[in-house]
């Protein structure tokens, strides 16, 4: 939390009259606008939510989910891409109240209802906004030592990296405490049901999608046993009621 203080090649601490590489990156962060951060947290879920996100032993399941992705979209932007022929994820700005009221009305008036799910949460993006302001900025430091030809053994280099390392391990807990929610259509209530989803990023090998995908076969939202009897004759009995 020293400003000043520095490390030397030998091991030895110093103080000297230039801040340090943890100041640098707090200053570049503190200094990262609302829409800045914004655009940091919407490129990483864009990655992360990739419709066509897929695993080596998941390969065939690549855009079963959902065939489009949306992320932090107003009204407009839905209605424009919504049609009969392809499921969109829409990520919403979390909130305290949950999924945006105006989202739900929405979706309440919508023809195509049954082409829409929402990932959104109940927490602030405030937590969410921070530590993406400070993954980046520790990403801007190692480029610029980068830049600069600092080698892997010098001390800021390597202060900066391990800064890269714990401010993206922030970010991710930080997406995995807030964006917990899946919203999608029931038939059978006409409304919205919720369910909830976990984001592990163990080993850096979470897929978005995939993990939407489990999520949907585990409340029966999402079969892939359609050539069965079992499907024949529940299709059956939900059809023909009369």
């Amino acid at each position: 939390a020293s400003w000043y203080l520095h490390r030397r090649t030998d091991g030895r601490w110093h103080y000297r009259n230039v801040k340090n590489v943890t100041s640098a990156i707090r200053d570049r962060a503190d200094l990262m606008n609302d829409d800045a951060r914004r655009k940091e947290v919407e490129a990483y879920l864009r990655k992360t939510f990739d419709p066509a996100g897929s695993t080596l032993q998941r390969v065939g399941d690549q855009r079963h989910a959902y065939q489009k992705l949306l992320v932090f979209p107003t009204i407009e932007d839905i209605k424009t891409d919504l049609g009969s022929n392809e499921v969109i994820l829409v990520i919403s700005q979390p909130s305290h109240a949950g999924l945006n009221p105006d989202l739900k009305t929405f979706w309440a008036n919508e023809t195509w209802r049954n082409r829409l799910m929402f990932l959104c949460g109940s927490e602030t993006f405030t937590e969410v906004s921070r530590a993406a302001a400070y993954m980046k900025a520790a990403q801007d430091q190692v480029h610029e030592f980068v830049a600069q030809r600092y080698t892997d053994t010098q001390p800021e280099m390597q202060q900066a990296r391990a800064s890269l390392d714990r401010n993206s391990a922030a970010f991710r807990s930080a997406l995995r405490e807030t964006f917990t929610q899946l919203h999608f259509p029931d038939v059978s209530s006409g409304q919205l049901e919720v369910a909830s989803l976990r984001l592990d990023f163990t080993g850096n090998e979470f897929v978005g999608q995939i993990a939407i995908l489990d999520t949907l076969k585990d409340q029966q939202k999402y079969r892939s046993d359609v050539d069965s009897d079992r499907l024949r004759t529940e299709f059956e009995h939900f059809i023909f009621t009369a």
